[in-house]
């Protein structure tokens, strides 16, 4: 893209660089200065943990592993050979919201409110 921009003169080279350069700092900066201390969420498509089922009482945090570059599923607890472990959808999540964003209730979920 910037040297389609600079080619066709569009952009001059000082300024598609300048562009360039803020693009390629975004993220990483605003990973490492902005962190997990922010209320900054980036929403990405994780296809694996699709395969991961729900259970509200679970406590877990999935994160992206920035030097990594990949994704972990952290779930605390013990657990027994061949036992179901489930990560947490979200903190308070209602069966309303369960089955409107993820196709499914949860009986007797703690987190349904009654008007």
């Amino acid at each position: 893209l910037l040297v389609l921009s600079v080619a066709s003169g569009f952009v001059s080279l000082e300024n598609g660089l300048n562009g360039a350069l803020a693009a390629a700092l975004a993220i990483p900066l605003t990973d490492f200065l902005v962190g997990q201390t922010s209320t900054l969420k980036r929403h990405v498509l994780c296809p694996v943990v699709d395969y991961l089922n729900h259970d509200s009482s679970a406590i877990s945090d999935i994160a992206y592993e920035y030097f990594a570059n990949e994704f972990a599923v952290r779930v605390n607890g013990s657990f027994k050979e061949g036992e179901e472990v489930c990560i947490n959808y979200g903190e308070q999540r209602s069966n309303d919201t369960l089955l409107q964003f993820y196709g499914f209730v949860e009986r007797d979920n703690a987190n349904d409110t009654y008007t």
